[in-house]
């Protein structure tokens, strides 16, 4: 009796965890099995030790002096601003720097958006400074298609806080997810309304340097369409990790920019322009027209050396079935030049070859004597470098390949 009881269990315990026909094993095999298991103190400790893991920890009750941990509270932590008639209402954003909240003032009508940053990436104070002094530049800046920046500060406990324009309306890149791409007249329209923002900034020396669908706004426009506007300008230079808040990391665990709309220059670490935000925006134009990024991979590193080294397929051969026009096409693939002499030398001459496409009239042929003022700075640099007193080397320049692979070097 008790053989055949051990050598049904054996067979069972093989069909179950095994997920196999039952097999006839050797009756001298399956009675030690069988005598072996039950009685081993291993076996036992192990079933035991997993029912305990299964059964629920019974919670501790808190002593009657301890309270539990809060969380972030902004008007306990940005004491400042509350006390200046600031009431925060619901925490709208949250990045890696910084906590984003809407708030209304008692001294004004609109509501704002508070971003809070995380008080440990401003240690360094040279860090910190600079993120005043870029603040300090939008707050000057004044145009219908920029949200406005009223205020920086640092609160006594220590975060350093930024008040600007609450927008209400959805983002591009929310925008391109529930819709999947925009039609062409309204790319048009909102591409054009990005220029005169961008040629406003950059008239005023600040570059953007981190535009992207997420950092642009369609509001409801009064006659009708989107009204644009543009945020974070110029704050990403000063913040800590070019103030992305989507990272990634490198295998060697350094931080790096998500590099989707990066361009050439910037993925090389080199001296942006004013260009550099025109091939960012021909990026974002790619994406609303299509649906797709110019060029994607899933290694941001890989990423980023194909903004520099691969040319991007052109949007109205790619796109055969969405009937995107030629010229339109061209206008953004002349954007998504690697060499910056070959893109539009300002947003103003990119807000008129839009125009006239829009108007069906001939785009007017690209000056490119524009784009060497553009760069004028950067050549005057390069003249007092060159009559410095540096002893000057004779190795050979790198290539944009080595110059590219050294930004991932450990120092």
């Amino acid at each position: 009796m008790a053989k055949l009881f051990s050598e049904k269990f054996a067979t069972n315990a093989v069909s179950r965890f095994f997920l196999i026909a039952p097999v006839q094993l050797k009756p001298g095999l399956i009675g030690r099995a069988f005598a072996i298991v039950p009685s081993s103190n291993r076996w036992q400790r192990r079933v035991k030790k997993k029912t305990d893991g299964d059964l629920p920890v019974p919670k501790k009750e808190l002593e009657p002096d301890k309270e539990p941990a809060q969380s972030f509270n902004p008007a306990v932590e940005v004491k400042e601003l509350a006390e200046r008639g600031f009431t925060f209402l619901e925490r709208i954003g949250k990045g890696s720097l910084a906590y984003v909240y809407q708030a209304k003032s008692n001294h004004a009508e609109n509501f704002f958006a508070v971003k809070i940053f995380d008080r440990n990436l401003f240690e360094n104070r040279r860090t910190f400074k600079r993120l005043e002094q870029e603040v300090q530049r939008a707050k000057e800046i004044s145009h219908p298609n920029i949200a406005a920046v009223y205020e920086f500060g640092t609160a006594k406990t220590g975060y350093p806080y930024l008040v600007m324009d609450f927008l209400a309306g959805p983002s591009l890149a929310e925008i391109i997810a529930n819709e999947g791409f925009l039609d062409v007249p309204r790319v048009v329209d909102i591409t054009i309304q990005i220029c005169d923002a961008l040629q406003h900034a950059h008239e005023k020396g600040l570059l953007h340097r981190d535009l992207k669908p997420s950092n642009i706004y369609l509001l409801p426009a009064t006659s009708g369409g989107d009204y644009v506007k543009l945020s974070d300008l110029g704050v990403a230079k000063a913040l800590p990790n070019p103030g992305r808040e989507t990272r990634y990391m490198t295998p060697d665990g350094e931080e790096f920019g998500n590099p989707s709309y990066m361009s050439p220059e910037q993925c090389l670490g080199e001296r942006l322009t004013s260009s550099s935000d025109l091939y960012s925006l021909g990026c974002v134009m790619y994406e609303s027209l299509s649906g797709k990024l110019p060029l994607t991979s899933s290694n941001p590193v890989r990423l980023a050396f194909k903004q520099v080294s691969e040319e991007p397929k052109n949007l109205h051969e790619r796109f055969i079935d969405l009937d995107i026009p030629v010229a339109l096409s061209d206008i953004v693939m002349t954007l998504l030049q690697k060499n910056i002499a070959n893109r539009f030398a300002s947003a103003k001459d990119l807000k008129d070859a839009l125009i006239a496409y829009r108007d069906g009239k001939a785009i007017k042929k690209r000056d490119k004597d524009p784009v060497q003022k553009s760069l004028k700075i950067a050549k005057q640099i390069e003249e007092i470098k060159a009559k410095s007193p540096e002893v000057k080397s004779n190795k050979k320049a790198p290539n944009f390949i080595e110059r590219f692979l050294n930004r991932f070097k450990k120092p």
